[in-house]
């Protein structure tokens, strides 16, 4: 072989040497430079990246206050739901009560002027409910109130009616404590 032809072996021995380390420099370099994704699993145990567990950390931190705000969401739209029922179960209260009572046009006059005077007790009842839940301070004795206002518009029905009028109101309270609201 001539001595030309040893050099430019050598040569591109020595290039390709070159191109190799350099390949594996570049590889090297970037399995060091690891950043995101799944965990890296050395010989049986698990390395986590921290970047991602704190992500994780957060993402499951933020689902647990949206369960517990959606949780409080139902409880308070329970709450209102009940609110809603007991108050229309007042509103309705003279209407079944009086449910199969023929009145006279006087009776009817004297029941219509309970009626809107309970009403308008009813109402002032729900604003003061409303402003106490508003404020954040609900008030637990307006229930009561309400009831107590019931019972009073009840007395008050019934002691304008006639004795006979007066068994069929007592029947249709029995029916309307028993339905539901």
């Amino acid at each position: 072989m001539t001595t030309s032809r040893l050099t430019q072996i050598a040569i591109r021995t020595a290039a390709l040497g070159t191109l190799l380390a350099g390949f594996a420099s570049v590889a090297v370099a970037q399995k060091e430079k690891r950043g995101g994704g799944p965990p890296l699993t050395t010989q049986g145990t698990i390395k986590s990246d921290r970047h991602a567990d704190k992500g994780q950390d957060k993402a499951e931190s933020k689902r647990e206050d949206a369960r517990d705000d959606k949780a409080e969401r139902n409880k308070d739209n329970d709450d209102d739901r009940g609110e809603r029922a007991e108050s229309k179960s007042g509103r309705s209260q003279s209407k079944a009560l009086l449910k199969e009572i023929e009145l006279t046009s006087q009776e009817r006059k004297s029941m219509k002027e309970i009626e809107k005077r309970y009403a308008d007790e009813r109402k002032d009842l729900r604003k003061q409910a409303h402003a106490a839940d508003k404020a954040g301070h609900p008030d637990a004795t307006i229930a009561a109130k309400m009831d107590a206002l019931r019972m009073r518009e009840r007395g008050e029905l019934r002691a304008g009616l006639t004795p006979a009028q007066q068994l069929q109101f007592d029947r249709n309270v029995t029916a309307f404590g028993t339905r539901k609201p």
